[in-house]
């Protein structure tokens, strides 16, 4: 499938993030997430990859998935009086503990020295 080169992601990457934060249970099933991802997701806009016979694949945009994330913490946690909440709640349960922290670069030896030592 074509790629947006790493501005997108597939709904079957979301739907991986979803199981692997604990999204999906018995008060949220897994069909649930899929009818979210159904209405969320797109066609590619780079269109369709001509080595893909089945088509191009739906993608999720960045504010696609932030659309995503906002409806199935709306769905997963309605005993909470407002969507912000249910949003927070979401991030803080389920997201935010199996992040990983941004890889950093290096600092300025390892690279070759700093600045001015590569440019003499």
């Amino acid at each position: 499938a074509a790629t947006l080169g790493g501005s997108a992601m597939t709904p079957l990457q979301f739907w991986r993030l979803a199981k692997d934060c604990g999204i999906p249970s018995g008060s949220f099933p897994l069909g649930l997430l899929d009818r979210i991802l159904l209405r969320v997701a797109r066609p590619c806009p780079l269109g369709p990859d001509p080595a893909d016979q089945a088509g191009p694949e739906p993608v999720l945009s960045f504010p696609d998935f932030l659309e995503a994330l906002v409806r199935v913490s709306d769905a997963k946690y309605p005993e909470l009086p407002t969507l912000a909440g249910r949003v927070s709640y979401c991030l803080f349960r389920n997201v935010f503990p199996l992040a990983r922290p941004a890889p950093t670069a290096p600092a300025g030896p390892a690279r070759g020295g700093t600045l001015r030592e590569r440019h003499k």
